[in-house]
């Protein structure tokens, strides 16, 4: 924010994402520029019927927020494990093992949020 002059306005094309496979039937498309890598990071996930996104854990701290716009996909993070069906979201911590699996009879479409918290400083 501030006076009109110095603020940030960034308009970042669909020609300009990463794409990148993730094993069988999953693609994920990278939707935040590459200087917000590590921070916030936002991506758009096609997983076709049974394919899954398997990850290991990212940096202490860190969480995904999930929303599921067509489909129906179970997230495990951890011990805890839910369905999540079109319209719904959820919000979980990565800094464990992590996965999201097509569980419908169609494929899924998914937008996440990837928050990478700040370290801080000890009191």
């Amino acid at each position: 924010g501030g006076a009109e002059g110095d603020t940030t306005f960034e308009v970042f094309r669909q020609h300009q994402y990463a794409v990148l496979s993730e094993g069988e039937g999953c693609e994920i498309q990278v939707i935040s520029p590459i200087h917000m890598a590590g921070d916030l990071e936002l991506y758009l996930i096609d997983l076709k019927q049974g394919a899954a996104l398997e990850s290991r854990p990212h940096f202490e701290g860190a969480e995904e927020f999930t929303t599921v716009l067509e489909g129906s996909v179970e997230i495990r993070s951890g011990a805890h494990a839910h369905k999540v069906a079109t319209g719904d979201s959820a919000y979980y911590d990565v800094d464990c093992d992590h996965a999201i699996t097509n569980v419908g009879s169609s494929p899924a479409r998914l937008y996440m949020v990837v928050h990478y918290k700040k370290a801080t400083s000890p009191k």
